[in-house]
């Protein structure tokens, strides 16, 4: 197992996403790991989307709920899946963090947005 899907043990991560100007922000989310890969769900029109977008370089380190981290930090690239590819994941972040993955989800159809799943692999393929 690679050091980025090895991150999946953890409850929570710090994705950090860079902006064009190559400033990172720092945003915790909830990972599911499934083989080589890491998955993390996020609204429709979260910023870390249109970031990745641009610059698909990520780093991740485990962390708190809150996103105080707790280890060392993992370079990785990150890929936006589309509905049907993301399903999967989405389901099983579902089954890992049952009822606060479900007022998440929740949340963001209330708000008019659907779930997005990112892919986060190494960072060179």
């Amino acid at each position: 197992m690679n050091a980025v899907a090895e991150l999946g043990r953890y409850r929570a991560v710090v994705l950090t996403t860079f902006r064009r100007d190559g400033t990172a922000v720092a945003t915790p989310v909830w990972p599911v790991a499934v083989g080589e890969r890491l998955y993390v769900v996020t609204g429709s029109t979260a910023g870390k989307l249109k970031r990745i977008r641009h610059t698909p370089r990520v780093s991740v380190a485990p962390s708190t709920q809150r996103g105080k981290v707790l280890g060392g930090t993992v370079e990785g690239r990150a890929r936006i899946l589309d509905q049907e590819e993301g399903a999967p994941f989405a389901r099983a972040r579902l089954r890992r963090y049952r009822i606060m993955a479900r007022s998440f989800r929740l949340m963001d159809r209330l708000r008019g947005e659907h779930e997005v799943v990112i892919e986060i692999g190494p960072p060179t393929e």
